[in-house]
C-alpha cells in the first residue's frame, strides 16, 4: 500500500515534545532538511506511516547529536590597524563590521548602525581577507569586530546553473540562538 509519511524531531529524547519536521511526504526512504539551530545529544526521529488500512508510528534508532559547527572563519590583527583573517569555507567576499560592545550589550545588536552608533562602521564587499582600520575606541569603551562571508545559494538548484551570491549567517549564539543579522551590508 502507498503510505504518506509524517517526520517529526524531539531534542529532549524518545518521550518528546515533538516539533514537525514535514508532512504528508511519499513513502521513499529518504528527505533532506536544514537541521534546527539547537545542541543537543538526545535527539530522536519520529515516523508515522499512514495508508489506507491505518497509521504506524516509529520512533527511529537514536539518540542521535545536533552539534555546533566550529566556526570557518578566524578573524585576527595583525598590526596596531590591521584585521586580517582565514576562511576555511574558501569564500572569496567578505562584509566586516564593527560594533560598540555597551550598545551589543544593551540592545543585542550584533550589526549596528553607523548612522546613530558613532563607534559602528561596516566594511562591504570586500575582495581581499584583510582591512586597515585606525579606529580607537574611547577611554573605557569597547569595539569589536565581525566577518561574514558570501556564499553561493545553491540550494535546490542544479548543479552548474549561476546562483546568486548571499550574505552567510551570523551563527548561533552560545544558547544555540541564530544571531540577527539588522543592520547588513547589502539587502
Amino acid at each position: 500500500q502507498t503510505a504518506r509519511i509524517r517526520i517529526e524531531l524531539s531534542t529532549g529524547g524518545a518521550g518528546g515534545p515533538w516539533e514537525p519536521v514535514a508532512e504528508d511526504l511519499p513513502d521513499n526512504g529518504r528527505y533532506q532538511w536544514h537541521v534546527p539551530p539547537r545542541i543537543s545529544e538526545d535527539c530522536y526521529l519520529r515516523l508515522t506511516a499512514t495508508t489506507a488500512s491505518g497509521t504506524h508510528v516509529a520512533v527511529g534508532s537514536g539518540p542521535f547529536t545536533i552539534a555546533r559547527r566550529p566556526d570557518p572563519l578566524e578573524l585576527r590583527f595583525t598590526a596596531q590597524d590591521e584585521l586580517s583573517w582565514t576562511d576555511a569555507l574558501g569564500r572569496r567576499h567578505f562584509h566586516l563590521y564593527r560594533g560598540d560592545w555597551q550598545r551589543f550589550l544593551d540592545s543585542g545588536e550584533y550589526t549596528q548602525d553607523p548612522a546613530l552608533v558613532p563607534e559602528a562602521a561596516r566594511f562591504c564587499d570586500l575582495q581581499q581577507s584583510q582591512v586597515s582600520d585606525p579606529f580607537v575606541p574611547a577611554p573605557g569603551r569597547l569595539a569589536y569586530w565581525l566577518v561574514t562571508g558570501f556564499r553561493m545559494m545553491e540550494d535546490g538548484r542544479q548543479p552548474g546553473v549561476p546562483v546568486a551570491m548571499a550574505e552567510g549567517a551570523l551563527g548561533q549564539d552560545g544558547a544555540a540562538r541564530m544571531r540577527p543579522n539588522d543592520h547588513r551590508c547589502g539587502p
